[in-house]
């Protein structure tokens, strides 16, 4: 039975580098990894959450009508076994696999009452040059995000995902939840890998880091996708055996292009509704 301890969830707001730091991550050698499953955000989560919703009602309407809490989580746990089969089942002793979905910062805690030894990374980055990430990619590659298509909801998926990443890990030991700046990476990438491998409890020399570092360059992800990710199940039989991305999936990976890229409207609308979020994870206007 999987328990979570050789499985890591990189976490946080969708265009905070999440990618990139997979990818220099999953570099190292004793270090697997693939495409975002959303196991948890789509197919579990909700299915535990609506549980915990319907088994307190006065009226007993949904599935605490037939089954029991036992029978109802013995279920659950075997459907999550089954789909981590891939993920972890051939794992050798001493490595891990890494499931880069932002969105898993949303349901930590159904993750682990069923993977109870789950580690988390969750790397944050200045909501400005996020909330220009997200208005790019719906005005580019992915225009039916309907989540990030305005400067407001950007700003709230940044701020709900900040907030929740926040709560959650004031409640778990060190070992088990790491915070990286997207910033840190960018400027100090060796020192901030070798922290992580560090939390991951991994041997990496400086030479292997930098290695993955120049391989992973934002030119080289543009260029040729830098550290393959690898792809199973359907979708293998329809794209192939590595993920594909979109063009201009890779942005410009720079700090402080929001000076440049929103508007003096998007920034007001920033300050107003961002500034005390920011604060909070030490980023000043």
């Amino acid at each position: 039975m999987f328990d979570g301890s050789n499985y890591v969830c990189i976490v946080g707001c969708p265009r905070s580098g999440t990618t990139w730091l997979q990818k220099q991550l999953g570099a190292h050698p004793r270090v697997a990894t693939g495409q975002e499953t959303h196991l948890f955000d789509v197919y579990v989560g909700p299915a535990l959450r609506a549980w915990r919703a319907t088994v307190v009602q006065k009226r007993a309407v949904g599935l605490p009508g037939y089954v029991d809490e036992a029978t109802f989580l013995d279920a659950l746990r075997r459907f999550v076994q089954s789909m981590m089969q891939p993920m972890l089942g051939a794992l050798e002793p001493g490595r891990i696999f890494i499931d880069k979905t932002p969105c898993h910062v949303l349901f930590i805690p159904e993750i682990l009452e069923l993977l109870p030894r789950t580690r988390f990374i969750h790397i944050i980055r200045d909501p400005r040059d996020v909330v220009a990430s997200l208005l790019d990619a719906t005005r580019s590659w992915s225009p039916t995000w309907h989540a990030a298509k305005t400067v407001r909801s950007a700003a709230t998926m940044w701020s709900e995902r900040v907030r929740r990443a926040l709560k959650e890990s004031a409640g778990l030991p060190s070992w088990q939840f790491y915070q990286v700046r997207y910033e840190d990476l960018h400027a100090e990438p060796t020192e901030t890998l070798r922290r992580c491998s560090e939390f991951l409890g991994l041997e990496w020399s400086d030479a292997d880091i930098q290695q993955a570092v120049a391989s992973n360059t934002i030119e080289s992800l543009r260029r040729n996708g830098g550290t393959p990710i690898p792809l199973w199940g359907e979708a293998a039989k329809r794209e192939g055996d590595a993920v594909s991305e979109p063009a201009g999936f890779f942005r410009k990976g720079a700090i402080g292009s929001w000076k440049t890229d929103l508007s003096l409207a998007e920034k007001v609308y920033l300050w107003r509704a961002l500034r005390k979020t920011m604060a909070l994870v030490g980023y000043r206007w």
